[in-house]
């Protein structure tokens, strides 16, 4: 009878030792995993920012080449603006200069 207590002693030593072995197994499993999920949140917010940065650079890039473009355009209207005043005052210019001609050979022919 003592015999039999004992093994069913061990027995149950046994058992105990390999529930709690098996009870750390799964705390180290469930830490493996919570430290993946933190680790592919970190990820996922890394991710995020990096997206948000892009988007932020290529709108200033997109900004910048409005920019630019409008004061190209800009550009271009002053130049055109600055070669129609230009004519315009050689047209004056040649208008003068005939009429003073016209009126110099006027008064040339009395």
């Amino acid at each position: 009878m003592l015999n039999r207590n004992r093994q069913q002693q061990t027995t149950a030593d046994e058992q105990v030792e390999k529930a709690n072995r098996d009870l750390q197994t799964h705390k180290l499993h469930r830490n493996r995993q919570q430290q993946k999920q933190t680790t592919t949140g970190e990820q996922v917010e890394k991710t995020n920012r990096d997206l948000q940065t892009h988007k932020l650079h290529r709108n200033r890039q997109h900004q910048k080449q409005t920019t630019t473009s409008e004061q190209m355009e800009k550009a271009n209207r002053d130049l055109q603006t600055h070669t129609l005043c230009r004519n315009r005052q050689q047209q004056k210019q040649t208008t003068t200069d005939e009429q003073k001609q016209t009126t110099s050979e006027t008064d040339n022919n009395r």
